[in-house]
């Protein structure tokens, strides 16, 4: 393999680490990763990419789930325990997926320029150029 494929493949990969260093997983995505967000009891890892979907990994790098977003995603948060996915997309829409990766909401942004809040039972957050911000879980 030359270095621009081995390249091309390493860029389109997550990589979890432990506080040492050392490796513990990588997984392959199907587009370059524009956001990773990590539950707070580490059991979770969010991956937003450039394919347009959202990956849900468990901490052992297994697949859980994947959501087609339609575009580029640009933002992902997760909730504490990993219930919950909030996405944004180069699309500016926001959703909410649930822990099965089904959308629970999904709002599109009319002018992506100006700030809006969307608000559900488990999160408030702020989507300014699909840029997410999880305030509350």
């Amino acid at each position: 393999m030359d270095l621009e494929s081995r390249q091309e493949a390493t860029i389109k990969k997550v990589y979890l680490f432990t506080r040492e260093g050392d490796l513990l997983w990588s997984r392959k995505t199907g587009g370059y990763i524009n956001s990773v967000a990590l539950s707070s009891d580490g059991l979770y890892l969010a991956v937003g990419s450039e394919d347009g979907k959202v990956y849900l990994l468990n901490r052992e790098g297994r697949l859980l789930w994947s959501f087609d977003s339609g575009d580029a995603v640009r933002s992902v948060a997760i909730s504490r325990n990993g219930s919950y996915v909030a996405t944004g997309s180069a699309n500016n829409y926001v959703y909410l997926l649930d822990s099965e990766g089904k959308t629970v909401w999904g709002k599109k942004d009319r002018k992506p320029d100006q700030q809006r809040e969307h608000e559900s039972e488990c999160l408030l957050c702020r989507c300014r150029w699909v840029k997410l911000q999880c305030l509350s879980f």
